[in-house]
């Protein structure tokens, strides 16, 4: 596909990750948090869902832990997961690896940005295979 050489405007709501998260600190996390290790007390290596589960239970259905400086959210619960995963409200991010990979590979389904004509063509020419209908003709058990 052919790079595209019009900038359309970002969507709306559109954040680049470079931001950070400005308000992560209003997500709960577990107690005891450690520098360096981060939330690694009471967790059990043999057990991590179940301790996923537990925190969820402790700290309600959004929290957050940390692991050697990185920071992950949990999220849990049939509806929120689905509010995360409505792709109107949010852009696909480009990373620095793919975007590099622009000059030579054109606007297509990884490198193309979520404003660019060509994301929307491959999105939806693909889409339909990955639908749930269509996993359960690949995947019978599903």
């Amino acid at each position: 596909m052919a790079e595209t050489t019009t900038r359309a405007a970002r969507p709306t709501g559109f954040r680049s990750a470079e931001l950070g998260w400005p308000e992560l600190h209003r997500i709960p996390h577990p107690p005891r948090r450690i520098p360096l290790l981060g939330d690694v007390l009471g967790v059990n290596r043999a057990t991590p869902l179940q301790d996923s589960l537990r925190f969820a239970r402790q700290l309600g259905p959004i929290y957050r832990r940390k692991a050697f400086n990185r920071e992950f959210v949990f999220v849990w619960g049939a509806e929120l997961v689905a509010d995360l995963a409505d792709e109107s409200r949010f852009a696909k991010h480009v990373g620095l690896g793919v975007a590099n990979l622009r000059p030579v590979a054109g606007d297509g389904l990884f490198t193309a940005y979520n404003h660019e004509p060509n994301w929307q063509l491959a999105h939806d020419v693909l889409a339909p295979g990955f639908s749930r209908e269509a996993m359960e003709a690949y995947h019978p058990m599903m």
